[in-house]
């Protein structure tokens, strides 16, 4: 599958227990599962605004993910 999934602009509590942080620059950060992260399986990674709590996009590698988030704090 290519590109992201749909934009969200949902609240977001990034403080659940089950959410791991992966990547973090400026206010923009990169999370997934984290039950699923840590056994290698997880298959979607969101680019969240950790300031404003909201999702931006949703993503099926890390290092899209990674990429949008680097342009998004860059702005």
């Amino acid at each position: 599958m290519e590109g992201p999934l749909p934009r969200f602009a949902e609240h977001a509590d990034l403080r659940k227990i089950g959410i791991v942080r992966l990547d973090e620059i400026g206010a923009f950060v990169v999370i997934a599962n984290k039950a699923l992260y840590e056994q290698g399986r997880a298959g979607r990674f969101a680019v969240a605004n950790e300031r404003e709590h909201w999702v931006d996009s949703v993503h099926f590698t890390r290092a899209e993910a990674l990429s949008l988030t680097q342009k998004l704090s860059a702005r």
